[in-house]
């Protein structure tokens, strides 16, 4: 599901753009996930900062794409935190409360990793009833590791183009738990 860039998420990408723009930060190529609010964004942040020129040389990657949630696709968020909160042994209070309480990085990768484990026995069950196999029925949403080395690849990818071009700064835009997830990856210890 490309669900469209919110009205916050539109005002902080002018916003981002506005203060680069301040602070003379310029780019030398643009990478976004392919999803439209990803795309938006860049689109965005480079108008707002004077830099539209990159726009005809934007590069789009499915890698950078946010995390796939399965079958708990498109859900609303209270009711998959629940489902997640109910696994790890919580109530949806207790859950949203440890997640505040916890390092980002912890409570993503519980998320992503429990909401794997989770789609994995839904899919097993799908097939089953359907006689058909498991990956027939939906892509299986992403752990966490899986995730980390999909946004590794995609920047390990995007450095070695721009160390061949004489690229030094990169606009890369993408998604919350693929950015987080990244980050943290290569500074483990950030939480």
């Amino acid at each position: 599901m490309d669900a469209p860039l919110t009205p916050a998420g539109i005002e902080i990408a002018e916003s981002l753009g506005k203060g680069l723009k301040t602070e003379k930060v310029t780019f030398d190529a643009v990478y976004s996930s392919d999803s439209g609010r990803a795309v938006e964004t860049a689109n965005i942040v480079l108008k707002n900062s004077g830099q539209e020129d990159l726009l005809k040389k934007l590069k789009t990657d499915k890698r950078l794409r946010e995390v796939n949630f399965g079958t708990y696709e498109g859900m609303p968020n209270e009711e998959m935190w629940t489902v997640i909160a109910e696994k790890q042994g919580k109530t949806l209070e207790t859950f949203q409360a440890s997640m505040a309480k916890d390092s980002f990085v912890n409570t993503i990768k519980g998320f992503t990793d429990t909401l794997h484990e989770l789609d994995k026995a839904k899919l097993e069950g799908l097939a089953q009833k359907n006689k058909v196999p498991a990956a027939d029925v939906s892509w299986q949403a992403e752990d966490y590791q899986t995730v980390i080395a999909c946004s590794k690849s995609v920047l390990d990818d995007i450095v070695k183009e721009a160390q061949k071009n004489g690229q030094k700064n990169i606009l890369v835009t993408s998604h919350g738990i693929t950015i987080a997830a990244l980050v943290s990856s290569l500074d483990e210890s950030h939480d």
